[in-house]
């Protein structure tokens, strides 16, 4: 063996993430974080203002604040946006590539019918709304689906 020759062991390179994974992870926490936020907004009742004491109706809040926990919309938009941060551990191949596309679009597409149909000015719609269109949008790029990917490739190409 030559002394001058470099004996390079080489290392894996690291991946840094893609834009398509960045928009699904982050818009997965946001869907999962406006869990906690208000998602309805209910007018207190007559009728539980009757069942409390007299020493607690003073402090009688004028509206009820409902978070995404108290609706049955908490199971759908946690699984689905579980699922499509989930996907992301599986490497698309030629094999999978439609069937995994399938999965993660349409489970951005739950993630972004959920709050739109609640539609409203409260902050847990919104953060859900805004992360049901980056589950999307990152299901879009990251399988070259539409404009979203032909706009970033022809844009590299010249």
């Amino acid at each position: 063996m030559n002394p001058t020759e470099n004996n390079h062991i080489t290392e894996p390179q690291r991946r840094f993430l893609t834009r398509a994974e960045i928009a699904t992870l982050v818009g997965m926490s946001l869907c999962v974080a406006s869990l906690f936020l208000v998602w309805k907004q209910e007018p207190f009742s007559q009728e539980t203002l009757r069942a409390m004491p007299a020493t607690l109706v003073v402090n009688v809040p004028a509206d009820v604040q409902i978070t995404g926990f108290g609706l049955m919309l908490r199971w759908p938009l946690t699984l689905c946006a579980a699922l499509c941060g989930a996907s992301l551990l599986v490497t698309p191949t030629r094999q999978n590539k439609g069937r995994m596309a399938a999965i993660q679009i349409s489970a951005a597409a739950v993630c972004l019918l959920v709050p739109l149909s609640r539609f409203g000015i409260k902050p847990g719609v919104i953060t859900s709304l805004a992360g049901g269109a980056l589950l999307l949008y990152g299901a879009l790029e990251r399988f070259g689906i539409g404009s979203v990917a032909g706009n970033s490739q022809t844009s590299a190409n010249g």
